[in-house]
């Protein structure tokens, strides 16, 4: 089922507008996806991406030989998805969740920085448990301490942002067993988080439409000061025992 325009869509094609702007090109994008990379199982069969968005990291996938579903309720998202990879991943839908009807059951689920965005969190859960075959893993990510709260939280859609015992109860309720975990982003990432949302909500100010080059100039000036900077954010890596991050990765499984 194609989902061409709904209420939904509208809501996370907004949302899109504004992630775009979140440069997932840049140092939390590429350590995020780091970790979660490091969770993978080997030799996974059935793979999908809930929540793909655009594309970005199921085009990374794609470059190492991985061919991966995608779901997103973004029509706009799902269009620029299938013109990234162009083919070369698998069955990529526009649709909710409780709309999706694969041919097979997944034994790798990612869901990166969607949860938060899910009102009905417990719910969502519930149907990636319902997508999962037994003994599946899910990798699955979300921003964490609400002290972080900010207009960029709320620009971006998001409903909270979770404590580890929040998610990790949440997943066992919807049939999950954690077996690892990261908190990162401490202490650069998290000294710098308020200056970058700070950037990002101003960007976001500038209609795309009616100034295009003026926002183009801003996000170029964005990418120049913190795109080169992924390698020193890694040095946040360090310090993840301390669990002050911003960020956490999980890796669960499917109960038998």
């Amino acid at each position: 089922m194609e989902r061409e325009d709904s209420t939904y869509s509208n809501l996370y094609d907004k949302h899109l507008d504004y992630r775009s702007v979140l440069l997932d090109t840049g140092p939390r994008f590429y350590i995020r996806t780091r970790h979660m990379m490091r969770f993978f199982p080997s030799n996974p069969k059935h793979i999908i991406d809930i929540g793909c968005g655009d594309g970005f990291f199921l085009e990374r996938l794609t470059k190492k030989g991985l061919i991966v579903d995608g779901i997103d309720a973004s029509a706009q998202a799902v269009k620029l998805c299938k013109e990234r990879l162009g083919g070369a991943s698998g069955h990529i839908e526009c649709c909710l969740i409780e709309e999706y009807k694969p041919k097979y059951l997944y034994d790798l689920l990612l869901c990166g920085e969607v949860l938060e965005h899910i009102e009905d969190d417990e719910h969502f859960l519930e149907e990636i448990s319902r997508l999962a075959a037994i003994n599946a893993v899910l990798i699955l990510t979300v921003p964490l301490d609400m002290s972080l709260w900010s207009k960029a939280d709320e620009n971006a859609g998001h409903f909270r942002r979770y404590t580890k015992s929040e998610i990790f109860s949440k997943l066992q309720k919807a049939g999950f067993i954690i077996e690892e975990y990261v908190i990162w982003g401490f202490p650069i990432t998290r000294f710098l988080m308020p200056y970058i949302r700070k950037q990002q909500t101003k960007m976001m100010k500038v209609p795309g439409a009616k100034h295009p080059e003026r926002r183009r100039k801003m996000i170029s000036r964005f990418k120049i000061i913190f795109k080169p900077l992924k390698y020193i954010f890694v040095i946040d890596n360090l310090f993840n025992f301390t669990e002050k991050g911003v960020d956490i990765v999980i890796r669960a499984r499917k109960r038998c």
